[in-house]
Order: structure tokens, then sequence, then C-alpha cells
């Protein structure tokens, strides 16, 4: 579909909005404004214009087929598709599931799971996702490449929900919202369905549809009770573990390590 690879623009109510698409991730970011406009362009043409005009006031308008653009010294039409074609993205069903949380500890899970997902070609589709799971005033994400597990979970209000939900969310999806997050003060909405995940900030929003296929149980793969624990200084121990990585496989990443009274040895 030639409009999937344009961005659609509304101005209603004080806002701006812009939506993009693939049909299974959908990105919309919102600014305040004056007035009303609706309008489906080139996103890299608009780019290009808006980098030229820098911090200056922008008018968009609309004449005939094409969108005008106009600054204190300048002007370029743009040619527009319909906007009512623009494939907006499905609201969620009733009764999808709710919680909401600060950003930085969004973000925090996230930085500390997603590392792990497998970013090669892989047999195993469900290693492109992220495991997202959701009890009693908590929210775990974990990710895994087939060879090694990653973890973190944060607190999060969920209002009266009893039991456990869990959905599989593509890597892209979270990486597009985490990318719109301005502050770490600010609130972040989830809600998901079977069908769908939508991921909400005051101006920014992310819907994606879910992965299908079983993810491996993380919570058997990463014991609940060690057997042994180990402190260390972490700059000097992550500067062993890239020294050491130098040589590793290029398919495993593997490092051995082996732990002795005050020593740790990586090859």
């Amino acid at each position: 579909m030639p409009i999937l690879t344009n961005v659609k623009l509304v101005a209603r109510g004080g806002l701006l909005t812009a939506t993009a698409t693939d049909l299974h991730i959908a990105v919309q970011r919102s600014v305040p404004c004056e007035g009303d406009f609706a309008a489906v362009v080139d996103p890299k043409r608009l780019a290009m214009i808006l980098k030229e005009l820098g911090d200056r006031e922008v008018e968009f308008r609309e004449e005939d087929d094409a969108a005008v653009l106009k600054s204190a010294k300048d002007r370029w039409n743009l040619p527009t598709m319909p906007a009512d074609d623009f494939p907006d993205p499905q609201p969620m069903p009733a009764g999808a599931l709710e919680l909401t949380m600060q950003a930085g500890a969004f973000k925090q899970v996230y930085k500390r799971t997603v590392f792990a997902a497998d970013d090669r070609p892989h047999e195993k589709f469900t290693f492109k996702g992220v495991r997202i799971e959701v009890s009693q005033s908590k929210l775990a994400m974990a990710a895994s490449d087939g060879n090694f597990f990653a973890m973190c979970d944060q607190n999060c209000a969920t209002g009266d929900m009893e039991g456990v939900a869990q959905c599989l969310v593509p890597i892209r999806a979270l990486q597009l919202f985490v990318g719109n997050i301005k502050s770490a003060e600010e609130a972040v909405a989830i809600r998901f369905s079977d069908k769908g995940i939508e991921l909400r900030t005051d101006n920014a929003r992310v819907h994606s549809a879910l992965m299908a296929g079983r993810f491996p149980n993380f919570r058997k793969a990463i014991p609940a009770k060690p057997t042994a624990k180990v402190k260390l200084t972490l700059p000097e121990f992550a500067s062993s573990i890239r020294k050491a990585s130098v040589t590793a496989d290029a398919d495993s990443r593997r490092v051995d390590m082996s732990f002795g009274p005050g020593l740790i040895e990586m090859k």
C-alpha cells in the first residue's frame, strides 16, 4: 500500500497528531497547535523542510491536492493523499487490562531486558520479542536469544486485577515507544488484550499487534534462590567482560567464568 510510506497529520482540538504505521505497529505523536488541518504527506520531504525551518513558526493549510507549508519567508507545496484512506490504529477493546507506572521505571525494565533478545536471523520467532507479564502491582519483562535470559520487574498500578496476564511484544514496538518518552517523571499507561498492546504517554502512543508463539518459561530458567552470591565492583567487572569478549565466538557470544577465592577468571 503506497499510502503506508507516508505520515498522516491531523490538527484538531489544539493538537497536531502525526501517525505512521505498517499495519502491525502504529506510532502517534502530538504537539500543541492552532486550527484544523488533515493531510497525508511524504515524511522525508516534510522532515527536510522542518529541519531547514528550525524553531521558526510554520503554517499548514490545504490547497487543492497539496499541503502548503509557510513560514515568514518560505513556502512549500507538498503533494498529498486522502486522509480518510489512511489506516488509523484500532482502539483497544473494552475490558482490556490497563496499568500505569512512571516512565523512568518502564525504561529501566526495558533496558535491563531487551539487550538479551535475539537480533540475528533465528528459527525461533519468539526470541524476536519481549515477554511482558503483569500480576498484582507488578510488571515484569523477559527476553532471550536462546542461550541466556534477562528478566527485570518493577512496581506498577494495576487496580483490582487478579491472576497473571502475559503477552509477547515485538522489540521494535518497545524501541519506538521508549524513543518517544520525553521525561522519566511522566506517566506511562499500558493496555493490552489478546490481540494487541497500546503504550501511551501524554504526547505519544504506540499500538502494536502481539506476536504468536510460545515463549520459554523464564521463571524456571532463572533460579529464584541462587546457590551462590558474589560481590564485585561493577565498572571493573564490566571492563573485564569487554576485554574477554574480544575473542568470543560471533554466534554464541559466550564468555566462560571461573569463580575462586577473591578472583574471577574469564576466557
